[in-house]
């Protein structure tokens, strides 16, 4: 049980405040589940004007058209997206804190950067829902990285040590 205790002294500040991040992040997935669960029950069954009509010929009974609904897949597939985004979120910022806890002990500095990833994390889903591009969400999503490569980095890292000497 030593590894889940703050190394400089017995009191654990710092790890309570990624905890807090952990469970703002289960808050969010949870909502996107529940949005995404509810947007696929209520969609409407046939959108006027906004299907697609396939016409296969007329042969062994099948019938003249066939309606798909464009809107309909394309609201599934956004929050698919959105919740997977939270889930990846959610799943990252719980490894990087058992990584640090596991390793040297929660700092203020992974704390920080625990918090700063949970704003990043915010905005990749809101980019994902807001704008309908590959790059924003990716850009996002590339900044969201180097926040949790970062956290990482701090868990193999003593508190009390400044300087980053990871050769000896």
């Amino acid at each position: 049980m030593e590894t889940f205790i703050d190394k400089e002294g017995l009191n654990n500040n710092c790890l309570i405040g990624t905890y807090i991040a952990i469970f703002f992040h289960l808050i969010i997935w949870a909502t996107c589940l529940f949005v995404s669960e509810f947007a696929r029950r209520r969609r409407p069954l046939s959108l006027p004007g906004l299907i697609n009509e396939v016409s296969p010929p007329q042969q062994d009974g099948i019938p003249e058209t066939i309606e798909v609904p464009i809107i309909a897949n394309r609201v599934d597939n956004l929050y698919t997206k959105v919740t997977n985004a939270a889930k990846d979120s959610l799943l990252m910022i719980v490894i990087a804190t058992l990584a640090t806890q596991t390793g040297y002990g929660a700092t203020t500095t992974s704390a920080i950067l625990a918090w700063i990833f949970f704003i990043v994390s915010v905005c990749w889903i809101l980019s994902i829902i807001f704008f309908d591009q590959t790059w924003i969400p990716l850009i996002l999503l590339a900044i969201a990285l180097s926040f949790i490569s970062a956290i990482f980095a701090l868990s193999f890292q003593p508190a009390g040590q400044p300087e980053l000497d990871f050769l000896f």
